[in-house]
C-alpha cells in the first residue's frame, strides 16, 4: 500500500463514506408556502442578511456588562430578543423549506434547532419573571445565580453559526472531526501510558502525603489522584517541583524519613516525560498537521467536496425521487439532476442538458427493470468520474492496478447493495466488465431524431395547406360543384342500364320456373360505361321459389352463409 498515491487513499476513505450514507427523506416543497420558503432560504442575499445580523446580535452581546443602568441593559436586550425573532422565523422557513426529515438531517440545523429552543425558553422567561434583569443585579451568594449565569452564557453559543458562513473555518472544523479517529489512537495510547506509570506511582510513592506541590489532592496514594498527578507533570506545569518532592528535597524530608525519597526516582518522572510529553503530544499535534495538509489545503479535496456539497445532493435527490419516496430515482431525471448540483460533481451554469448528457454517458450505472437507479451507486460513479484523472491515471502501474481492482470490488457491491450493504467481494476476475445498461444520451438523441422527423413532417403540410389556401377560388368551387353533378348522372345512368339488364334475367327465369329444379345459374354482368358486358366478373346467383304466402319470391343466394329476398313479382 506504500505506493498509493494520496488521492487514491483519499477516494478509498470516500468510498466508505458513500456506501454507508443514505439520506432520510421529505417530500420537496410543492405548496406556495413550501416553495416561497424554499425561493427565500435559498436566495444568496437572504443568507448574507442572516449572517450579518449574526454579528450584530455577537456585538450586542458584548456590550453587556455588570455595571450597566436598567435603561442601557433594556435597550441591549430587546435587541437580542429581536433578533431572535428573526432567528426563529428563519428556522420556521428552513423547515417548511426541507421538510422534518431533511431538516434533521444536518448537524448545522440541528443545533439551530437546539439553540432556537433555547432562545423561545429565554424569551418566555424573560417576558415571565425579567430574569435577565435579576441576574445583572444579583451576587454569587444569592439562589439560583449559578444557574442563572449558565443560562445567560447559552446565549453566546448562537455565534458558533458565524463559522457556517465562513468557509475555510468550516474546513478547519472539518480537519479536527476527520482527523479524530488517528487522535483517539493516539490519546488512547496516552491514557494506557498514563494509566501504567500511576500503577507504579502507587507502588512507589504511594506513602507521599503532602510536599512542596502535593496536597491532598496531588498525590500518588490512588490510581485516581496519581492521574491527575502526572496530567499535571505532561502539561508542564511545575513537573520538576513534583519530582522533587519524591525525592528528599522534600521540605518535611527532616521530619520524618518516610518523605525521603532516593535521587534514582528522577528515572520515573524522565521516562514519562519523553513518551508522553516529546512523543505521545507531538504525535498529536503531528496528526493534527497531516490532516490539515491533506484535507485544506487542497483545494480539490475529495472530503471537502463531499462534505460541502452532501447537504445539497440530498435534497436534489429527495426533490426527483418523490415517486419513491426517496429510495431511487429514475433514470429520465439523470441529467436534470446533474444541471441541479452544479460544479464540480455536476454541471456548470453554462452547461445545457446535451452537456450534462455526455458527462451521464460517462457513468457505469445499473437501472432495475423499471429504469430506477440507486442513490449511493450515483454518488460513487459521481465522484469516480470527477477524479477519474487523478485516482486513475496518477501513479505507478502496481498503484493504478490495486485501485482498479479496488473500483470492481465497489461497483460490484454497490450492485448488490440493497440485498447486503456489508458484503464483502474480493477475488474478483480481472476479466469482469461492468458496463451500464442505459445510456441518456442515446435516449435524448432518439427522442431529438423524432422531433426533427416531426417537426419537418409539419413545416411541410402547414406550407403545403398554406399554398392550397392561397390558390383556392371562387371558379374552383364552381368547377368542383359541376365535376360532382356530372358523376352523379353518369353513375345514375350506369344504374339504370344495369337494373334493365337485371329485369330481364328475372322474366326468363319466371317463364322457367316450372322446371323439375327450378335452380338455374344466371350471370349478371356488370355493365360499364358504354353498355357492354364483362362475363368474367359475373357472380353466380341460385334463384328458388318460395310459396309459402301464396306468392312467388325469388331470393338470391350469394354463398352458402348469405341471402337475400328480391321484391316480389
Amino acid at each position: 500500500m506504500s505506493d498509493i498515491t494520496k488521492a487514491q487513499v483519499e477516494f478509498m476513505k470516500i468510498s466508505q463514506i458513500i456506501i454507508k450514507d443514505f439520506p432520510l427523506y421529505s417530500s420537496p416543497p410543492t405548496s406556495t408556502i413550501r416553495k416561497f420558503a424554499s425561493d427565500l432560504t435559498n436566495n444568496n442575499t437572504v443568507q448574507k442578511v442572516m449572517f450579518c445580523l449574526l454579528l450584530l446580535d455577537l456585538i450586542v452581546l458584548l456590550l453587556f456588562f455588570s455595571d450597566m443602568d436598567d435603561t442601557f441593559f433594556r435597550a441591549l436586550n430587546n435587541t437580542h430578543n429581536s433578533l431572535t425573532y428573526i432567528y426563529i422565523l428563519w428556522n420556521i422557513f428552513l423547515f417548511l423549506a426541507l421538510g422534518v426529515n431533511r431538516f434533521f438531517d444536518n448537524y448545522w440545523r440541528r443545533f439551530y434547532f437546539f439553540l432556537i429552543t433555547i432562545a423561545i425558553i429565554d424569551i418566555i422567561a424573560d417576558f415571565e419573571s425579567d430574569w435577565a434583569l435579576a441576574y445583572f443585579r444579583s451576587s454569587p451568594s444569592d439562589s439560583g445565580y449559578q444557574f442563572l449565569r449558565l443560562f445567560f452564557a447559552l446565549r453566546c453559543l448562537r455565534i458558533i453559526l458565524i463559522f457556517q458562513g465562513l468557509i475555510n473555518l468550516q474546513r478547519l472544523m472539518r480537519v479536527m472531526v476527520f482527523a479524530l479517529p488517528f487522535l483517539g489512537k493516539i490519546f488512547s495510547l496516552l491514557i494506557i501510558t498514563m494509566y501504567i506509570f500511576a500503577l507504579f506511582g502507587c507502588h512507589l510513592y504511594g506513602q507521599l502525603e503532602k510536599g512542596q506541590v502535593m496536597d491532598d489532592q496531588i498525590n500518588f496514594q490512588n490510581v485516581a489522584q496519581a492521574m491527575l498527578a502526572l496530567f499535571k507533570c505532561a502539561s508542564g506545569d511545575d513537573w520538576r517541583t513534583i519530582m522533587t518532592d519524591t525525592m528528599f528535597y522534600n521540605p518535611y524530608c527532616a521530619e520524618d524519613e518516610i518523605y525521603c525519597g532516593s535521587i534514582y526516582n528522577q528515572i520515573y518522572f524522565f521516562l514519562f516525560m519523553l513518551l508522553s510529553n516529546y512523543v505521545l503530544l507531538n504525535l498529536f499535534v503531528l496528526g493534527l498537521v497531516e490532516q490539515f495538509e491533506q484535507f485544506f489545503m487542497l483545494q480539490n479535496s475529495m472530503i471537502q467536496t463531499y462534505v460541502e456539497n452532501v447537504d445539497k445532493i440530498k435534497t436534489i435527490w429527495c426533490k426527483y425521487s418523490s415517486e419513491t419516496q426517496g429510495q431511487a430515482m429514475h433514470y429520465k431525471f439523470l441529467c436534470r439532476f446533474l444541471m441541479d448540483i452544479g460544479k464540480p460533481l455536476g454541471g456548470g451554469k453554462d452547461e445545457n442538458l446535451w452537456d450534462v448528457g455526455k458527462l451521464a454517458s460517462s457513468f457505469k450505472l445499473q437501472c432495475d427493470h423499471f429504469g430506477y437507479i440507486q442513490y449511493n451507486q450515483l454518488m460513487y460513479e459521481l465522484f469516480r468520474v470527477c477524479y477519474h484523472v487523478a485516482v486513475f491515471k496518477n501513479g505507478s502501474s502496481s498503484s493504478i492496478k490495486k485501485i482498479k481492482q479496488f473500483n470492481k470490488e465497489m461497483q460490484l457491491r454497490l450492485m448488490y447493495y440493497r440485498r447486503n450493504r456489508f458484503l464483502q467481494r474480493t477475488n474478483i476476475s480481472p476479466i469482469l466488465h461492468l458496463k451500464a445498461n442505459f445510456n441518456i444520451l442515446h435516449d435524448y438523441l432518439t427522442v431529438l431524431i423524432m422531433y426533427k422527423a416531426w417537426e419537418a413532417f409539419s413545416k411541410k403540410l402547414i406550407k403545403k395547406l398554406a399554398i392550397k389556401q392561397n390558390q383556392f377560388t371562387e371558379q374552383d368551387l364552381d368547377e368542383q360543384d359541376s365535376s360532382i353533378d356530372q358523376k352523379t348522372m353518369n353513375n345514375q345512368y350506369i344504374d339504370q342500364d344495369c337494373n334493365e339488364f337485371l329485369q330481364e334475367d328475372v322474366a326468363q327465369q319466371v317463364l322457367s320456373r316450372e322446371q323439375v329444379q327450378p335452380e338455374n345459374i344466371h350471370q349478371i354482368t356488370n355493365c360499364s360505361d358504354d353498355g357492354h358486358s364483362k362475363k368474367e366478373d359475373i357472380p353466380v346467383y341460385k334463384w328458388q321459389s318460395d310459396q309459402q304466402s301464396g306468392g312467388l319470391y325469388e331470393r338470391a343466394i350469394i354463398s352458402p352463409d348469405q341471402s337475400f329476398k328480391k321484391r316480389k313479382y
